[in-house]
């Protein structure tokens, strides 16, 4: 039961599902369409703690409220693959596996190609 943004939905190659101390809540994280870029967001079962905890912070985000201050910068809310149900995604650039092979590794905050 993976639930995922439309606009950048896991890529067909796998993801990561990292468990939280709610057993019906986990993180996911996806290769994105870059080779340097992985995406990650909250996801859970519906009508369970992790759905409530979910939805408490997507209110308190909508309502400007500290939690949106605290996860800004690459942090937006988002729709469900179904489009259905609100849900906070973030991305990270990492260093390309491609590149580190090469030894053309990237200095922390050089610009990204």
């Amino acid at each position: 039961m993976i639930q995922n943004s439309r606009s950048q939905g896991p890529a067909r190659l796998g993801y990561i599902s990292l468990s939280l101390p709610a057993p019906v809540s986990w993180l996911t994280v996806y290769p994105g369409f870059r080779p340097d870029r992985v995406g990650i967001f909250l996801s859970c079962h519906r009508n369970t703690a992790g759905a409530y905890a979910r939805q408490a912070i997507i209110d308190e985000w909508k309502a400007g409220g500290a939690v949106k201050d605290e996860l800004d910068g690459t942090v937006r809310l988002d729709k469900t693959t179904l489009g259905s149900v609100d849900t906070i995604i973030d991305r990270l650039e990492v260093e390309s596996l491609e590149q580190r092979r090469k030894g053309k590794r990237r200095s922390p905050g050089s610009p990204s190609a």
